[in-house]
């Protein structure tokens, strides 16, 4: 930071001091306008409205007929809702300044915040005709957020490819695109990298274009192609420190866990490691069943982040594969003490308290867990099982069927809900539960033996086998 620059930034503070005082003492004070800009910019930047607000009302009492501090009102109005207000005022400032952009800047805000997305595209296309045609890029953006919000998907991207046009290099605008491509065809994504290969093709050293046309190719599932454009986002900027980050997560998807670790760690030879950084390499070992190793770098990754959910949770995960289930506990605790809608960490806390027989927690975790109408297949047939070694056999078969309802194409459920109505004694409907799961997934019958023997000599299971 050059001293020019720490000196009007400390005169500036000095200033700010001196007019909080006044507002305070509802005292009043001469400024030129550009100063009150200042003032009022300032409070708007840190969303304090009402000192926006008192700023820009004493600003008007002395310069009265200035249009840049009127706008500046009517942004007041507008992050009032005063909507009406705001476009009258913004009519007077146009009858007087015909040709200033930000009048009609201002006037979509205000069409876009009521749902009237085709006055507020027709408010940006007025300003792009009194815009340096280099700012059009972002009202292009502007002009696309529109037509998304109205699901006109195919329009917001055309203003997308408007918005890169101008600026090959506007990060906003491609992420943006994708944004798009992910609602629309195939065709339409199939169009999108034939479009970023027209820009690489003008600029081959544009790694944002090379990135995101790794992250579409990622998408449609064709990985060598993903990781070659991100390896020449790379080769174009060598410290994109996103073109790394993208090919390590493709390599991850190839389950080549070697090589994405090898792309973390040089990541770390270039920057301070971030706590991301640390828990994708501790997912690396994990996938590679290198346990201790991933264990470290998911304490490092907490280390960087106190409150990094995950984390917790990886470590959880880990010591429960090596065998250490009790050792596990209390960091799936920590887990979901940081972030209690880590539903993953919660579930595996309560699978842990199940498998070591502590029926009674897991049952009451499972039960918050209810709440949230998961529909995964392993939640509800554990806290069924849960229930049922509890001796709780009427709610686990209420519970297993509401899994059944939430998993209908799943035979496992079935298999156990069977299970449980012919356990129950209920032979005519168990008998025909099973035989519906039989008819859907054959395969699972033995395991179905396997947990409930007692159930090996009943009529329905022996008429299965024979069939």
């Amino acid at each position: 930071m050059n001293e020019e620059y720490e000196r009007n930034e400390e005169q500036f503070s000095q200033e700010l001091d001196a007019f909080e005082k006044l507002l305070k003492n509802n005292e009043v004070q001469f400024f030129d306008a550009e100063r009150f800009e200042e003032f009022f910019d300032h409070y708007l930047s840190k969303n304090k409205i009402s000192k926006a607000e008192k700023v820009i009302n004493m600003a008007l009492s002395q310069h009265p007929f200035s249009s840049e501090l009127r706008l500046r009102k009517s942004q007041v109005l507008i992050r009032r809702k005063k909507y009406d207000d705001a476009l009258a005022l913004l009519d007077e400032i146009q009858s007087v300044e015909t040709a200033n952009p930000d009048i009609f800047l201002l006037k979509a805000e205000v069409f876009s915040d009521r749902g009237e997305h085709e006055k507020a595209v027709e408010s940006y296309l007025q300003a792009l005709q009194y815009l340096d045609p280099e700012e059009h890029d972002y009202v292009y953006i502007d002009i696309a957020n529109e037509y998304q919000n109205n699901s006109r998907f195919e329009e917001a991207i055309r203003y997308l490819k408007k918005a890169i046009r101008v600026n090959a290099y506007n990060d906003m605008a491609y992420l943006e695109l994708l944004f798009c491509c992910q609602v629309c065809t195939s065709d339409e994504k199939v169009r999108a990298g034939e479009f970023l290969n027209g820009i690489i093709n003008t600029d081959p050293y544009n790694h944002l274009a090379w990135s995101y046309y790794g992250i579409l190719m990622l998408d449609l599932k064709k990985y060598d192609e993903a990781l070659e454009a991100f390896d020449l986002s790379i080769t174009a900027k060598e410290d994109y420190t996103e073109g790394y980050m993208h090919k390590a997560e493709t390599l991850i998807e190839l389950e080549r866990f070697a090589e994405a670790a090898d792309v973390y760690k040089e990541i770390m030879q270039s920057q301070e490691p971030t706590a991301v950084i640390y828990f994708s390499l501790g997912e690396c070992y994990e996938h590679m069943n290198e346990f201790e190793s991933a264990i470290h770098y998911y304490k490092l990754a907490i280390h960087k982040e106190p409150d990094y959910s995950d984390a917790f949770l990886g470590i959880g995960v880990v010591l429960d594969q090596m065998g250490r289930s009790s050792e596990a506990l209390p960091y799936l605790e920590a887990a979901f003490k940081h972030d209690d809608t880590n539903l993953e960490a919660i579930l595996y806390y309560a699978d842990i308290k199940k498998d070591l027989g502590i029926y009674h927690d897991a049952i009451e975790v499972y039960e918050f867990l209810r709440s949230f109408e998961l529909p995964w297949k392993d939640y509800w047939s554990n806290f069924a099982e849960t229930l049922y070694l509890s001796g709780r056999l009427e709610e686990a078969i209420e519970t297993i069927y509401e899994g059944v309802k939430h998993n209908p194409d799943e035979a496992e459920l079935q298999y156990r809900w069977a299970a449980y109505q012919l356990l129950a004694g209920d032979n005519v409907f168990g008998s025909e539960t099973l035989a519906e799961a039989f008819q859907k997934d054959r395969s699972f019958l033995k395991q179905f033996m396997e947990q409930f023997p007692q159930l090996s000599q009943h009529e329905a299971v022996i008429s299965l086998i024979n069939l």
